[in-house]
């Protein structure tokens, strides 16, 4: 997984997940973009767990029963950042 040469991939996300990827980044100390490169390890790799999820995912959307993400919202997102600033201070 240690390539010199990387792929770029554009993705659009809505912005409740980003907001909750960024969160979920910024609470462990890792950039957004290394998460998904490792969950898109783990799926390459046969994740059983991720593979589960994906085909539950496929199944909802020939379904069309995929619903909206209810995740943090921005002020929350704000609060964390604010809040682990002045634990650092």
């Amino acid at each position: 997984m240690a390539n010199a040469f990387k792929k770029s991939v554009h993705i659009g996300l809505d912005p409740e997940i980003h907001e909750g990827l960024l969160a979920l980044a910024f609470e462990n100390n890792l950039s957004m973009s290394s998460i998904l490169s490792h969950l898109g390890f783990l799926l390459v790799e046969g994740d059983w767990y991720l593979h589960e999820r994906i085909n539950e995912f496929k199944h909802q959307e020939r379904e069309k029963k995929v619903y909206p993400f209810s995740g943090i919202d921005s002020n929350s997102l704000f609060d964390l950042i604010e809040n682990s600033n002045d634990e650092e201070n």
